[in-house]
């Protein structure tokens, strides 16, 4: 590969992290309807539009993943509604309706791919809306407050001290 295509891609590659970072702060900065499918498909576009032309579009093959293409949009339609209604009647907490709507989405797999970090998205917009959070992200802690912004926070290692 030569020193230009490495550079070129080094280049795209920090241009689409770019671009999910401004998605994430444009979906976490103020109250959004998560369970929604007309935004669930808005997000996915916004996130992926520089990446893929299809972005925001239904997968029109059949994977090993997800449900069959057919039934993607009902099979959505049920998980928000689902969601919603946990909502409404306080049936689990917050990070646990998150939890459960990330991993209605994952297993629809309404899209060719990106559904991994849109559903996380979907999943940190629906708990932001629900109240100030802490969500947990590998080695790090995500405290999220009423208006959504980020504040990353390092565990701390215990040593035994």
């Amino acid at each position: 590969m030569s020193r230009n295509m490495l550079q070129q891609r080094q280049r795209n590659v920090l241009a689409f992290c770019f671009s999910i970072l401004e998605v994430d702060a444009w979906a976490l900065a103020r109250r959004r309807n998560a369970v929604d499918e007309a935004f669930g498909r808005g997000l996915h576009r916004r996130m992926f539009r520089r990446v893929w032309r299809w972005a925001g579009a239904d997968r029109t093959t059949d994977k090993n993943l997800g449900v069959d293409r057919a039934v993607i949009l009902p099979r959505l339609c049920e998980a928000f509604e689902q969601t919603a209604t946990w909502v409404e009647h306080k049936t689990f907490a917050p990070d646990e309706i998150g939890a459960r709507l990330h991993h209605a989405l994952v297993k629809v797999y309404p899209f060719p791919n990106g559904n991994g970090r849109w559903s996380r998205l979907m999943a940190d917009v629906l708990v932001v809306g629900l109240g100030p959070a802490t969500l947990h992200r590998g080695p790090q802690l995500v405290a999220l407050g009423r208006r959504g912004a980020p504040r990353l926070h390092r565990r701390a290692e215990k040593r035994g001290q």
